[in-house]
C-alpha cells in the first residue's frame, strides 16, 4: 500500500487497509489530519494500528486525535476487535488512556454516557486510573455507578383548586390581591 491509499482511506474511509509498507509516523499524521477534517471511523483505526508500532507514536497520535469519549470507544474497540492484529492494550496504552481520563474537562465524561458498549464505566473500570483530586475520584465514581447528573425528586401533585401558600403570595402579589 502506498501513500496515496492510505491519505484517500484518512479521507474517505472504506475498509481498513493493509498498512504494512507505510511508515507509521505517516499513519500518525493521516490519523491527526483526518481528524481535523472531522472524520471518526479511519482516524480511531489508524490510533489503533499505531498500538501494534510504536508506543510513542500511539502516545502523540492518541493525544491529538482523540478528543471525546467517541472517539476513544473507537480505538479501544477497534483494538479489542483484533483487526489491528491485537487484543488487548498493554501497561503503556493503558497508562496513556488513563491520563487522558484524568487529563479531560469533567463535561467530556459526563457526556458521554450515549456511548454504546464498550461503554466509559466499563472503560473506566478496566484502565483503573488514579484520580489526580477528589473531584476527579467522584467524577470516576458518578460514571461507573451510572447516575445522571442532576436527580430530581417529584414533588407534591397539585390539583387546580390546591394552592401552595407560596403560590398563593405571589399571585397576590402579582394582582394586587393584598
Amino acid at each position: 500500500m502506498g501513500l496515496e491509499e492510505v491519505a484517500r482511506y484518512a479521507v474517505q474511509g472504506g475498509d481498513l487497509p493493509d498498512f504494512g509498507e507505510v511508515q507509521p509516523e505517516f499513519i500518525a499524521k493521516a490519523a491527526v489530519f483526518s481528524r481535523s477534517l472531522g472524520a471518526r471511523g479511519p482516524p480511531a483505526e489508524m490510533v489503533a494500528f499505531l498500538v501494534t508500532c510504536d508506543n510513542s507514536l500511539f502516545q502523540s497520535a492518541f493525544d491529538l486525535a482523540v478528543d471525546d469519549a467517541d472517539m476513544l470507544v473507537r480505538v479501544l474497540r477497534t483494538i479489542w476487535s483484533g483487526t489491528v492484529g491485537r487484543r488487548s492494550l498493554g501497561s503503556a496504552p493503558k497508562a496513556i488512556v488513563r491520563a487522558w481520563l484524568n487529563r479531560v474537562p469533567p463535561r467530556v465524561l459526563l457526556t458521554a454516557a450515549g456511548v454504546d458498549e464498550p461503554n466509559l464505566a466499563v472503560i473506566i473500570r478496566m484502565v483503573r486510573p488514579r484520580p489526580v483530586d477528589e473531584r476527579r475520584g467522584q467524577l470516576f465514581r458518578r460514571v461507573i455507578e451510572e447516575r445522571p447528573l442532576y436527580q430530581f425528586e417529584p414533588g407534591p401533585v397539585l390539583v387546580p383548586g390546591d394552592q401552595v401558600p407560596w403560590v398563593a403570595a405571589i399571585m397576590a402579589v402579582r394582582f394586587n390581591n393584598t
